[in-house]
């Protein structure tokens, strides 16, 4: 069961790299066809990645403390504290320290993939 929480963790932990390392394919290939987050759609993310934090002109930092992962047969539950810093196309800024996210997993042809995700859900 170790190996699979570690496969599972390691789904969002490379998210969260590719996009700091601005590698749009790897970010999209962490996410499930129907993932539902904070942008909504999976077409939505693509397009604000792509556009916003894949620019030359962004960056992105983020650290992550795995808090809980629940694994079962096709799906998992990964609880985190999140802190970091963003900086947008247009020159925005924004940062984070300790927020709580909950990130939802599937299996989808044999591999995890992020399908949902609920951000800033409060203290863990």
């Amino acid at each position: 069961m170790e190996k699979i929480v570690q496969e599972v963790q390691q789904v969002v932990s490379r998210y969260h790299q590719a996009i700091a390392d601005k590698d749009l394919k790897t970010a999209l290939s962490c996410l499930g066809r129907t993932y539902v987050g904070g942008l909504t759609t999976p077409e939505a993310l693509r397009k604000a990645l792509a556009k916003g934090l894949m620019s030359t002109k962004s960056g992105y930092a983020n650290t992550i403390e795995f808090l809980h992962t629940g694994v079962g047969k096709n799906a998992a539950v990964v609880v985190t504290r999140e802190t970091g810093s963003a900086t947008w196309l247009k020159g925005q800024t924004g940062s984070w320290k300790g927020i709580t996210n909950l990130w939802c997993l599937a299996k989808v042809r044999g591999r995890w993939k992020i399908v949902h995700s609920l951000h800033k859900i409060g203290k863990w």
